[in-house]
């Protein structure tokens, strides 16, 4: 493996690896979480990963609501809601991606070859 290939998979590792122990922390991530993501699997696809999967779609990055309204106009009771202006994406989810990347880093850069597959007790 070409040395800037083992720099950028270092960096990108690190990242990722702070980026996950923040987030951890958080009560919601805002949308420059997704993006500093997102800038890492650009970086990793520059060394001919295939990181598509990975990738947190636009659907799942929204606003949130701040406050419900609800409004009676002749015995007619309307909801309304009122969004921020910062658009979030569910926590557990972006941990969930971000996980699934360290955890193929640990598969794709092991010395000895990982063992997959589903175990008994009797082939542990």
């Amino acid at each position: 493996m070409a040395e800037d290939t083992k720099d950028t998979l270092a960096r990108a590792y690190a990242t990722l690896k702070s980026l996950r122990n923040n987030i951890a922390e958080m009560n919601a991530v805002t949308e420059i979480y997704v993006s500093e993501f997102h800038t890492v699997l650009t970086r990793l696809q520059g060394t001919g990963i295939n990181v598509s999967e990975f990738w947190i779609p636009d659907s799942e990055i929204a606003p949130r609501v701040t406050v419900i309204r609800t409004l009676t106009f002749a015995d007619s009771p309307k909801s309304r809601a009122d969004y921020s202006r910062e658009k979030y994406v569910d926590k557990s989810f972006i941990l969930m991606k971000i996980d699934t990347v360290l955890g193929y880093f640990e598969i794709i850069t092991s010395e000895k070859p990982k063992k997959m597959g589903f175990y008994t007790p009797s082939n542990k």
